[in-house]
């Protein structure tokens, strides 16, 4: 698994996950400008690989959506919990 930490403003920023390198986006915006861009990115990443084998069964019968917490972006299986795909977490320094 990938891990990058990127500083900002008085912030660390851990991102750390499966899709880092699929999911194209800028991750030095806020965190509400960045889950905008994520829930567009991860539209299209999954309609993508829903046509393909091993994507179908990664993601068949799942309800997968971005969950913003306090300070946090989550990709998540609605009920379920964390997928690991891509967790993007502010850490104030």
């Amino acid at each position: 698994m990938k891990v990058k930490v990127i500083n900002l403003s008085g912030i660390k920023r851990v991102v750390r996950g499966q899709l880092i390198d699929e999911l194209d986006v800028d991750y030095t915006q806020n965190l509400n400008d960045l889950k905008t861009d994520l829930d567009i990115a991860l539209e299209a990443w999954l309609e993508v690989n829903q046509t393909k084998m091993f994507g179908f069964i990664k993601t068949a019968f799942k309800n997968i959506h971005i969950h913003q917490g306090s300070g946090h972006l989550d990709i998540v299986d609605d009920g379920v919990g964390s997928l690991n795909w891509l967790i993007v977490q502010d850490n104030p320094v």
